[in-house]
Formats: structure tokens, C-alpha cells, sequence
């Protein structure tokens, strides 16, 4: 009888623990509903602790996930994210086959961002396009995975996620593989740049147009950074030099014209590629590369006029006028080819590159006021007179380039205010304006507002004290 009596008592126990937790769950069920229909935050925090408390009621009843997911919801409706955390990383952890469980995973990594905790919002993304990866979502998870390592700045990880998408996902989107796959240029320095640029031509240059005459012009600028020995001048290879030899000007400088490694060569290739495909070029980044393509073959050309200087060292005498007027001829040549190149990267109507071209026409004019100013006084020239005499006419000769020159600089800084773009071109005019006539260039000091005195409050989350009855093992 007495073990009648203790089975029948504990028969009893569990109906009434089981009735008691029903009620809980009806309990909770009704403060959600409460919740939904005030909208009062404090109110979800109370539907998200009623939920807990019918979970710690009987943490090894079926269907807890739903009750954990359903505080989890409560709570992040409450503003409460680190209870609505805790629930989720309950549900994730414990309930691993539940469907809800991706669900937490991915309204997890929502609530890290929100709360500026990005790696752990990153880790959430990654962790569920690897578990899910079947699920209609997972792909958008991890390319927002990819945006928080970016963000980050943690390249390693950025540059693992962005080629964990494309092998689960380029298959059948080649397009966006293409597109990912571009994006890890701006990721690697270097070699690994030029490296991934080449993969991209291989693998994708025949996805996306503008993208492949990107690539091309961007292999050429690297290979062309890298063929230059010294560090360059405003995008060009040359050095300042100090030269002490007497000179009608008086600036002792002179900008002087370094040799290129071979790798110049692989650049201008790859220009001329991206210039090649000018049929197909339809948005702007294609567009904005090939004019930059443009610029730099004829910025190649550029460099070639300042590594032809005048005659140096030469008496002054029948030979040094014909060399001097066989170098004005060149140059004059020259410069009609460059005024043609420079033209046609105007003629592509992309904003940064016409203020950079437009810069350019003032540079070469430059080059020529330069080459004639800083020239060497020709030898034995028979007294000061010859020589004021013929600094004179140096002087007449070259005003035209300076003129020029300062007439392009202008140019160049209007049509920048005008396309709101290419600012550090606009800044090179002024700089090389100034030095030829600073009454018409004088200094600018940008004004900036005053920072805000105040700033305002950070909003705290509503302090809840949550404990959760660990579960048995599922």
C-alpha cells in the first residue's frame, strides 16, 4: 500500500508541476499580448521575464525553444539586448536541430550591430552562413560579414569571407563573384594588389566591362608606381634638383625627368587595354577608368618633354640658336600631341579626371616655362649687356607658357569648384599658380564650423536581472 501511496503521490507532483507550467506559458502568453497592444517597452521586458520564468519552471519540457526565442523577442522589443542575448545564445546553444535556432543565430548578429559590438556581429553572420548555408539568407549574412570585417579593418578575416562567398555562392552568380572579387584589390597592398588584379582579369574579365577596364587601369597604375625609382611628384617621375650653374631665372631648382624600370612597360600595356575597350564602357567607374588610363599614357609623354631640356653648355653662337630652335620645334610638337591627349580625357566627361587634365595643360606649359628659365646661360656670352640682352629675350620668349600656364591653373580650379571633385588637383593648381604669380593666388585657409558644445546622452538599455535554469541535454 505504502508504494501504491508514493507512486500515486508522484504521479500527482508531476501533473501539478506540469499544470503549474502551462500556466506560465498562459501567463507569458498573455503579458506578450499586453506588450503588443500597449507598445510600452517596460511592458516586453515583463512579457520577456514571464517567458523565462516559464521556462524555469520545467527547462526540460518540450517546445523551449519557442519559449526562449519568444523572451528573446520580448526582451530586444523592450530594448533589453543583453537579456535578449542571453536568451538567443540559450536557444543556439542547446537547441541545435530547432529551426528557431537559426533564427537566434541571425537576430543575434542583428542586435551585436546595433549595439557597435561588430566582430561579435560579424562571428554571428559567419557562424550562420556555415551552419545555414542552404537558407535563403545566409548568402546577405555573410556579405554583411564581409561589410563588418571592412569596417573592422581586419583584413585577413575580410579577405577569408569574401572567398568563402564566392566559392559557396560564385557559382551562380558570376556577376557578384566578380564584383567580391574585385573588392579584395582595395584589401591587399603591393604585390598581393597587383597579384589579385591579375586573378580578376583571368577568372572575371569577361563578367563586367567597367570592372575589367578598372582592373586594367588599376594593374597600370600599380606597375606603373612600381617602375618609378624615386618617390614621385604629383603622379610624375621626377626629382627636384638644386643646380648652383648661372640661369636667367632665379629659382635654383630644376625638376628633372628619372628614368622608368620596365615595368612602365606592363603599364602602358594595361592603359592601353583599358583604352581598347571604349565601346563597352557603360557606368561611370568604367568611364572614370579609362579616362585615368588616358591621363597616365599621356602623362608617359609628359615625362618625355621634361627628359628633352634645353641645350646646355654651348657658346652662344649660330650652333646653340639652331639647337634651341630644333628643341622649340620638338616641344611645340609636343605639346600639340599632349593638348590632343589631354582633350580626349576631357572628351569622357568624368568629373575628377577633367580637373586632373585640366591641370595637366597648365603642367605642360610648365614644363616649357621651366626648361626655358632654368636653362644654363649658353658659355662666353661677352659681357653683362649680352647677357641681359639675352635673358630678355629668353624672358619674351617664355611668357607665352607662363601666361598659359597660369590661364590653366584657373581653369583647373574653377571646373573643380564647378564638378564639386579631383580636390588635390585643384590644390596642385593652386600650388604651381602661385608660384608663377601669387597676387592671383593667394593663400586660402579653410573655415570649419565649431564642433557642437554639447553632445547628447547615451541611452542605457533597462537594467533586468536574468537567470536562466540551465536545460538538460537535447
Amino acid at each position: 500500500m505504502r508504494c501504491r501511496t508514493g507512486v500515486r503521490m508522484a504521479v500527482l507532483a508531476v501533473v501539478a508541476f506540469a499544470g503549474t507550467a502551462r500556466a506560465d506559458r498562459a501567463a507569458a502568453e498573455r503579458a506578450a499580448a499586453e506588450a503588443e497592444r500597449t507598445q510600452d517597452p517596460a511592458a516586453f521586458v515583463a512579457c520577456g521575464q514571464a517567458f523565462l520564468d516559464a521556462y524555469n519552471q520545467d527547462p526540460t519540457a518540450a517546445n523551449n525553444d519557442e519559449v526562449l526565442f519568444d523572451a528573446g523577442r520580448c526582451f530586444e522589443a523592450g530594448k533589453s539586448i543583453s537579456a535578449a542575448l542571453q536568451a538567443h545564445a540559450l536557444v543556439i546553444k542547446s537547441f541545435r536541430t530547432s529551426k528557431l535556432a537559426a533564427k537566434s543565430l541571425a537576430l543575434s548578429g542583428r542586435m551585436y550591430a546595433q549595439i557597435a559590438m561588430y566582430d561579435r556581429a560579424a562571428e554571428r553572420f559567419e557562424d550562420y552562413a556555415k551552419r545555414y548555408a542552404g537558407e535563403k539568407d545566409a548568402r546577405d549574412m555573410l556579405g554583411e560579414a564581409i561589410r563588418l570585417r571592412a569596417a573592422l579593418g581586419d583584413p585577413a578575416k575580410q579577405i577569408a569571407d569574401t572567398n568563402l562567398w564566392i566559392r559557396m555562392y560564385g557559382a551562380k552568380n558570376k556577376r557578384e563573384a566578380a564584383r567580391a572579387a574585385y573588392s579584395l584589390v582595395a584589401v591587399y597592398d603591393g604585390e598581393g594588389a597587383i597579384a589579385q588584379l591579375r586573378a580578376y582579369l583571368k577568372d572575371y574579365g569577361a563578367e563586367d566591362p567597367d570592372l575589367t577596364i578598372a582592373a586594367h587601369t588599376g594593374l597600370g597604375d600599380r606597375l606603373r608606381a612600381r617602375s618609378c625609382p624615386v618617390h614621385a611628384i604629383d603622379g610624375l617621375c621626377v626629382k627636384s634638383v638644386v643646380e648652383r650653374r648661372p640661369r636667367c631665372g632665379t629659382d635654383p631648382t630644376t625638376i628633372v625627368a628619372v628614368a622608368r624600370t620596365s615595368a612602365n612597360h606592363e603599364a602602358l600595356a594595361e592603359y592601353r587595354e583599358a583604352v581598347a575597350l571604349a565601346d563597352v564602357a557603360k557606368g561611370q567607374v568604367g568611364r572614370h577608368a579609362q579616362a585615368m588610363a588616358r591621363l597616365a599614357l599621356a602623362d608617359d609623354e609628359l615625362e618625355a618633354m621634361i627628359a628633352n631640356p634645353m641645350p646646355r653648355g654651348l657658346p652662344y653662337s649660330r650652333v646653340f640658336q639652331q639647337r634651341f630652335a630644333r628643341w622649340r620645334e620638338a616641344n611645340r610638337k609636343l605639346t600639340d600631341k599632349l593638348d590632343r591627349a589631354y582633350g580626349e580625357v576631357l572628351a569622357q566627361k568624368d568629373a575628377t579626371s577633367s580637373v586632373a587634365a585640366a591641370a595637366r595643360f597648365g603642367e605642360v606649359s610648365l614644363v616649357l616655362w621651366r626648361g626655358v628659365m632654368a636653362s644654363e646661360l649658353p658659355a662666353e656670352l661677352p659681357n653683362p649687356s649680352a647677357r641681359e640682352t639675352y635673358c630678355g629675350e629668353l624672358k619674351e620668349a617664355a611668357d607665352p607658357f607662363r601666361a598659359r600656364a597660369i590661364e590653366a591653373a584657373q581653369t583647373c580650379i574653377a571646373k573643380a569648384g564647378e564638378l564639386q571633385a579631383g580636390q588635390d588637383w585643384a590644390e596642385l593648381c593652386w600650388r604651381e599658380g602661385a608660384a608663377l604669380d601669387p597676387a592671383q593666388f593667394p593663400p586660402v585657409r579653410e573655415l570649419r564650423a565649431a564642433p557642437d558644445e554639447l553632445a547628447l546622452p547615451i541611452a542605457l538599455e533597462p537594467a533586468v536581472s536574468v537567470q536562466i535554469v540551465p536545460p538538460a541535454s537535447h
